[in-house]
Formats: C-alpha cells, structure tokens, sequence
C-alpha cells in the first residue's frame, strides 16, 4: 500500500496479524471508524449496536462464503483508548487458513480496506500514542534473531532513548521561552544574570544530548559495524588469516600452537563496507579430566580464560569463520565444533591451502560432516581466495545492516542528535559573545527541530513509508 491510501486514516482497516499457517486460533484486527460496524454485519442479530470498550464477546460469524458459522471470540477497544487510537477490533478463531482468508475477504466485502504494511502501527504514530523510536523498536523486536538484538529493542521500546531527548527537549523549551520573551523587548539587551542562566542551561541540555550521543555510538550495532569471529583448533591459521584480510601484521603468528590467549579485534573496509575482524584463541578444552599442554594452574586458568573470551566472541557474533588448516585432515574435533555452532551465521575456511597441491579437491568433499556449509579456500602466502573472501564478507555485512532495523533507527537517532548538539554549542557560543538574541534563538529552534526529528514529531512521508513498509502486514 503506497501514497495517500497509506497516510489516509478515516477509513477502516483489516488484516490477519498472526502467521498464516494452520494453528490452533488466528487473529484478525480491524481498525477505523467503522470497525465495529463492519464487523456486525457477521454477527448474529442480537449483537449490540454500540459495544463497550474492553468488551469480550464470546460469539459466532455468519455468512461467510458457503462455511458453516464459526465460533469467534471478538475482543473491542474504542478509540482513543486503543492501540490504534481508533476504535480496534480483534476476532479470535479457528486458525484454519482457509477460514481465516474467508473471513477477511467477508469483511474487506463490508466496507473495510485491506491494511498495507505495518499500517495499525502507523496509525497508532499518526495517533501519537508512540513516538517514531518506539515505531523503530517494534520493527527491531519483531526481526530480532538473537537475545541481545532483542534486549536492545525492548530497551528501546520500552522508553530508554525517547524518554531522555524528551526531557531535554523540555529544557530546551524553557530556553527558547526565555530568549523569545526578551525578543517582545528589542530595545532591552539580556540582563548579565540571565545570560549567564541561559548559557548554564544551554550547557545542561547539551551535556545531556552527549552523553544520550555517546549511548548510542557505545552500542555494538554501530560501533562494531558487522563482526566477523575467525575461530578454529589451535594452529589453525587464524592469526595469519586475521592479518591477510588487514594487509598488516597485527597479531602474533608462530609455529607453535595456542599463540594467541586473548582476543584481538580490528576494523577493516572490505569492498567499501566496514567489518570488524575478530580473532579468537585455538579451541582448546581445560578440565580436571582433560589438562591443557602445561599442568600449572597458573595456565589452566589463563586457558579457561580464553577459551571464556572465545565463546563469547563467538555468541555475539553475526558471522564465524571457523578455520580449518587445508593440510591436516577435519577430525573429530572439528566436526563437534561446527555442529555446536549456529549454520545461518557460519563460514567454513580452509587456510594454508598453498600447502596443497590441489587445494580445489577441498571444494569437492561431501557435506555428510561439514552440513553443507558455504565454504572458501584460502592461502594468507598466496593471498588465493582472499578476494572471494572479502566480497563473501562484504556482502554478508550488507544484507546483515538491511536486515537489522535497530541499526537503521540508531544511525537515523544519532545523526539528528549529533546536529542538535552542534545547534547548541552555537547557540552556547553566541550567548558567551553576547551576539544578537535573535541568532541564539533559531539556533535553539534548529536543537529543537532535530529532537523532532527523532521522535517523529517532524517528518516527511517518504521516511514514514520506508520504515512502515519494512513490517509485515497486520502489525
């Protein structure tokens, strides 16, 4: 649904908001004006001509195509007190597909219009019952794969970036109150004492769009851009992989096994995109059973540490490249450490292959242990398969940015925080130089003007139509 039928909200709307599959209950919602009435042409005869809100009635659809009727639960609430801001109507029933579809082509029959993507959230922004960060973390819940992704959104849902611009926007409102009152006055200069207050809370309200400025470029979904986890037995060649795709010797390579104990991270552009490279210690397992290459306590434990690091690295990460030496046979260690990991988010790398006279028979081993993973031959001697490495990666961190809507919403946030701050410390600095009240104030208005932007009380349609139509259909 694109153009004005999206932005158009005196109609009613209707659309199934649970998955279209065989299930045991499906929802249908509708929302408008009409939404009740529309519905009531299903109902039997006693149905009431006004329901009340929060009303739950237990009931049965009639007239739907040639069915039989079907048992319904029909739960209402009226505008404004809904979701929607507007009368919302949701019809619990048999999730049958076929049945569900009837129904819907029933009720868009009796006057409702089929709803466009995420268009019951657009109305509740229109409506202002959420803000346009809030509309960005139910996009960001509804596609979290991961607990954390999800952690973040809720967060975000939840208030912990709106609920602080807010405040300062109410502080900066009593700015501008206070610099447009002594604009009534023109022949009046500001008094000392109120410009040494108007600077303090010119201050305030910029430190605090700082600190809500560094929240932001902390979280890992714009500071680590798309992290890339290389991980492998011992030996693996990770190190040197790790410094083939930096062009420079940044980690530590040896001969000898279980070089590096910690982790080290980088950050390298690969056909334009920014990926953070992660290298990990070897796999190695530490026990009472099962001791590491030293007895000494004092390496068991760096050992667990690093193992410790290695498995968080490995959590987080959107991608593992888990690496395989192309001169030594895949054990059973390997086979056990690649099934433990998630196939959606794994890249098998054979390293070392100039070791090999043929290293495309690797390319040709059946997938009965590796589960038929993606995989790339690479030599960090010949720099062989590195180019189709860096476009695997580079594509990958590409789809990962499209796919993550908290990314899009956060960078969206930051820019417009970053101009409100620069707005600020011009309208700080003019204050100090006692410049003309007429410059500070737009200079605030311009702060003001951006926090709008955040939160969606400034905007143009093409923003609204490019995050709503990125939900599905009934939310």
């Amino acid at each position: 649904m694109q153009g004005v039928a999206r932005f158009q909200v005196d109609d009613t709307i209707a659309a199934v908001s649970s998955a279209v599959a065989p299930a045991v209950r499906a929802i249908i919602r509708l929302s408008g004006p009409n939404a009740w009435g529309v519905l009531r042409a299903l109902l039997p005869d006693d149905a009431p001509e006004k329901p009340q809100h929060r009303a739950v009635y237990d009931t049965e659809l009639r007239h739907v195509a040639s069915l039989p009727a079907i048992p319904v639960m029909v739960v209402v609430f009226l505008g404004p007190r809904s979701y929607t801001g507007q009368d919302l109507v949701e019809l619990h029933l048999p999730g049958s597909p076929p049945i569900v579809q009837a129904v819907l082509a029933t009720l868009l029959s009796h006057g409702a219009r089929l709803a466009g993507p995420g268009e019951f959230t657009l109305r509740a922004f229109l409506a202002g019952k959420i803000d346009l960060t809030r509309a960005e973390a139910l996009l960001a819940v509804l596609h979290a794969r991961h607990p954390d992704s999800l952690q973040e959104a809720l967060g975000q849902f939840a208030g912990n970036l709106a609920s602080p611009l807010v405040r300062v926007k109410e502080r900066l409102l009593d700015l501008l109150a206070e610099l447009e009152a002594s604009l009534d006055f023109p022949e009046e200069d500001l008094t000392f004492a109120l410009r040494e207050a108007l600077v303090e809370q010119c201050r305030q309200a910029c430190e605090e769009l700082r600190h809500i400025l560094k929240r932001i470029e902390e979280r890992g979904l714009l500071r680590e851009g798309f992290r890339v986890v290389l991980t492998g037995r011992p030996n693996a060649g990770k190190s040197s992989l790790f410094n083939a795709l930096l062009r420079t010797d940044a980690a530590l390579v040896s001969p000898v096994a279980g070089t590096t104990r910690d982790y080290l991270t980088a950050t390298v552009s690969l056909n334009g995109t920014l990926i953070e490279l992660v290298d990990t210690a070897g796999i190695e397992t530490v026990g009472p059973d099962q001791p590491s290459s030293s007895d000494a306590p004092e390496t068991q434990t760096i050992t667990a540490q690093a193992q410790a690091f290695r498995l968080e690295q490995v959590r987080r990460a959107p991608l593992v490249c888990y690496c395989i030496p192309a001169n030594e046979p895949v054990n059973q260690e390997d086979i056990t450490s690649i099934r433990s990991l998630d196939p959606q988010r794994t890249l098998l790398v054979w390293t070392k292959c100039d070791l090999l006279p043929d290293p495309d028979q690797l390319l040709a081993h059946g997938d009965d242990y590796l589960d038929g993973l993606p995989r790339i031959v690479t030599s960090a001697v010949t720099r062989r398969g590195l180019a189709e490495l860096e476009h695997y990666l580079a594509e990958r961190a590409r789809s990962h940015a499209d796919a993550d809507p908290l990314a899009v919403s956060l960078g969206r946030c930051q820019h417009h925080v970053r101009s409100a701050v620069e707005a600020l410390e011009q309208a700080e600095a003019l204050l100090i130089h006692q410049e003309s009240t007429e410059f500070i104030a737009l200079e605030v208005r311009a702060a003001l003007e951006e926090l709008g932007a955040v939160l969606g009380e400034i905007y143009t349609d093409d923003l609204l139509d490019r995050i709503f139509s990125r939900f599905c259909i009934g939310k």
